[in-house]
């Protein structure tokens, strides 16, 4: 299992899984990127979603609904 660690203040880290995605019966690119779906959706057929690999993160990729992302629990305190 790959994470990727990402600073976001000087003491404080937010670990992202590299669980790849799923889209019909398969299961694609784990280990490579990590796709996780944001609550606003972009029409009827796609939603946001942040999608982020070694090099590269891009927090507003768009994505067909049906594909199976992950969902980040996020509490507020």
């Amino acid at each position: 299992m790959w994470v990727i660690y990402h600073r976001l203040e000087s003491v404080c880290y937010v670990a992202f899984v590299l669980s790849g995605n799923r889209n019909g019966g398969s299961t694609n690119n784990q280990g490579s990127n990590g796709n996780y779906w944001s609550s606003v959706a972009n029409n009827n057929n796609n939603a946001y979603n942040l999608n982020l690999n070694s090099s590269n993160v891009n927090p507003q990729n768009n994505n067909n609904k049906w594909n199976g992302l992950t969902v980040r629990c996020i509490a507020a305190s």
